[in-house]
């Protein structure tokens, strides 16, 4: 287990939300993962005490996220996830203290539902 001190390392995100590819042709539609913004988060306190090992995440972190995106944050569903610069894949369970103002929100995700 490695610690991290709250507010030391930086992650960055790629939002991307799930939508059905229709190729019109009458063919199967597929769910496809599409991008949707980048931006930037930290561990913030109630991440305290929680860390990482290796490339995965050990469960339920909150981050703090800076983003000139905000209009994509506040329309998040349940069929949002974020991809981090490591490769890993965190699904968003709650997203509180949205601030359009400063650009800030703090998204709380676990890396399974």
């Amino acid at each position: 287990m490695v610690r991290i001190d709250p507010g030391k390392f930086n992650v960055f995100f790629t939002l991307q939300t799930l939508s059905v590819d229709d190729d019109g042709a009458g063919g199967t539609n597929e769910p496809v993962w599409s991008d949707v913004a980048h931006f930037w988060g930290e561990l913030s306190q109630s991440g305290s005490g929680r860390g990482i090992r290796d490339t995965q995440f050990v469960f339920d972190y909150s981050y703090q996220v800076k983003t000139h995106y905000m209009s994509e944050l506040e329309q998040l569903t349940e069929r949002a996830r974020l991809v981090t610069n490591h490769g890993w894949v965190l699904y968003i369970d709650n997203i509180e203290n949205i601030d359009t103002k400063n650009f800030f929100a703090v998204i709380k995700c676990s890396k399974e539902k």
